[in-house]
């Protein structure tokens, strides 16, 4: 009777060490995979950053882009309005001195 309580227990620790190996394997293999993952996942998070400053790089040369626009827009605009006034001018001239209009 003690022979086979030896043996049924012998038998059992022979399948808890085995499950105890198997789960640890597999243990080993998540750890693994989680440790390329957190790699690859630093990788991500690199290539983003440097993907967020250039983009911040961009955003200002646009914004110092529209800036420059603007500014000749409104230098344009000026242009315009001094041409108007001086052809208003000359057609206020011509009138003055009886000249045909071109």
């Amino acid at each position: 009777m003690k022979q086979e309580m030896i043996a049924q227990l012998e038998e059992e620790s022979a399948v808890s060490a085995a499950a105890e190996q198997e789960l640890s394997l597999k243990l080993k293999t998540i750890n693994d995979e989680n440790s390329k993952l957190m790699l690859e996942s630093q990788k991500v998070l690199s290539e983003l950053s440097k993907v967020k400053h250039e983009k911040q790089g961009l955003m200002t040369q646009y914004n110092a882009l529209q800036t420059e626009l603007t500014i000749q827009l409104d230098s344009r605009h000026e242009i315009d309005t001094v041409i108007e006034d001086k052809e208003k001018e000359y057609l206020e001239m011509a009138d003055k001195l009886n000249i045909k209009r071109p």
